[in-house]
């Protein structure tokens, strides 16, 4: 499989200055061929296991029999799982 057909999905634990390292590197794996999300400034450090855990029952509601995460999120897009996620902050 060739790096243009994989992804980097990120994001930062709340709105810090590593938003700014997480931007550089997706731009960087832009740059060799990869295809990037960026989730956003994400949440803060407290929360990621409340975080996790809203983006796995997202996921786990939305999926089809033998779907992956990836394929199920390319077919819903990023909503849903944003909004489990910053409800659930």
């Amino acid at each position: 499989m060739t790096n243009a057909r994989r992804t980097v999905v990120a994001a930062a634990l709340g709105e810090c200055v590593h938003v700014a390292g997480v931007m550089n590197f997706l731009r960087l794996a832009e740059a060799a061929g990869w295809r990037t999300v960026f989730l956003g400034p994400a949440v803060s450090s407290a929360e990621v296991v409340d975080a996790v855990e809203a983006v796995v029952e997202t996921y786990v509601a939305a999926r089809r029999p033998g779907e992956r995460f990836l394929e199920t999120y390319r077919r819903v897009g990023a909503a849903p799982f944003k909004e489990r996620v910053y409800a659930a902050a």
